[in-house]
This record gives structure tokens, sequence and C-alpha cells, in this order.
């Protein structure tokens, strides 16, 4: 008598059981479906979805100066035979004065192998001032606005890379992590093999330290 009543019981609680199971498969679903939506207007919020230059493209025409007032063109800057990146700060953007000793031990390491151009906006006296420490480091200003018009780059400090003939090789690179992890590939492509007819995209990896 006591298995009779208990086989019913059983039943009773696998079709409990399977009917929670199914729920909780259809709340899974639901809030998978939900997570891909926001993930999606996340991107479509994106306020530089179409931040830099296409990969390839001609460094664009710019005028800058150096600190000491002496007009040179980017392009002349970039006519060295060696690929650069272009590093755009700001005086009144903190991580881009905690960046200041890394672009000079950028320089004074890579010389010969890779071009750290960095190009300072603001008024000319206040980029005199942020890198007043940092002589040995050379500076090119460029007005307010100008430098990130040309490159469609994101707010200070971000980089691009360049190749040794001119050409964009990566999209705007944000924050001093990434800019470091710029500089690394850039360098690390230059030293495996020599520039190609048609560049390829630089992908910004960790810095790996």
């Amino acid at each position: 008598m006591a298995g009779n009543r208990s086989e019913p019981a059983g039943r009773s609680t696998l079709i409990r059981n399977a009917a929670l199971a199914a729920r909780l498969g259809a709340t899974s679903a639901e809030l998978w479906a939900e997570n891909r939506r926001l993930r999606a207007r996340a991107t479509d919020a994106d306020p530089h979805p179409d931040a830099g230059l296409p990969v390839g493209s001609p460094v664009p025409e710019l005028t800058l100066r150096t600190l000491q007032n002496a007009e040179i063109a980017l392009r002349q800057r970039l006519a060295t035979g060696r690929p650069a990146v272009l590093v755009h700060v700001s005086p009144g953007c903190g991580p881009c004065r905690g960046l200041v000793p890394e672009l000079a031990r950028w320089t004074q390491q890579l010389t010969g192998s890779l071009e750290i151009v960095t190009v300072c906006n603001g008024a000319l006296s206040d980029a005199e001032e942020m890198f007043a420490n940092a002589r040995e480091h050379p500076v090119q200003w460029a007005a307010p606005g100008a430098f990130a018009g040309a490159f469609k780059a994101r707010p200070t400090p971000s980089a691009v890379a360049v190749d040794a003939a001119g050409r964009v090789l990566s999209r705007p690179a944000s924050g001093a992590a990434a800019i470091e992890a710029l500089v690394r590939l850039t360098l690390s492509r230059s030293a495996a093999a020599a520039e190609p007819a048609s560049p390829t995209a630089l992908t910004v990896l960790p810095a790996g330290r």
C-alpha cells in the first residue's frame, strides 16, 4: 500500500521539477536576449563610432610648431624613413601629464627604431610648462582641436601609429596603457619585417607588464 502511494507522489515531483526547469530555461533565454539588446544599445550609444582615419590613408596635412615657435609640417616631421607613433596630449589632462616621463623614456630608448612624435594642444605657454622637465623630448604644438580634427582622435591622451611611408597604421589608442601597448606593437612589427605594400591594421594589445 505504501509503495502504491509513493509512486504517484514521485511522478508528481518529477512533473514539478520538469516544469520548474522549463521556467528556468525560459527565464535564462529572456535574460540572454535582454543582455544582447543592452550590449547592442551600448554599442549604438558609442559617442565615437567613427574614431580614426581609415588604415592605409596618408597622414593628413597639419601644420605644427615646436616649443621654440618654429613652424614645421607634420609630414616633414615624419619624413625619417622610420615608423612613428603620434601621441596627442593636452596640458589640462592629468593622465597626459603622467605620461610625460614615459614619452621622454621611449624617445631615448627607441632612437633610430621608432619615432615618438608628441603633439600638444592648448596654449603654447602651457605646453612649455608641461614639458619643462623633459627638454630632451622634442614636442610639437598644434592649435586646439587641430590634431583631433585631422585624425578623428578620441580625447587626450591618444595615439596613432604611422608606417615609414607616412600611412596610418591604426585607429586611435586611448589612455596611457593602450598607448604603451601601441608603441610596443608598432616596434615589434617594425623589427619583425619591412613595411608591406598594403599596410595591415595594428590591433592594440595589453602591455603585459
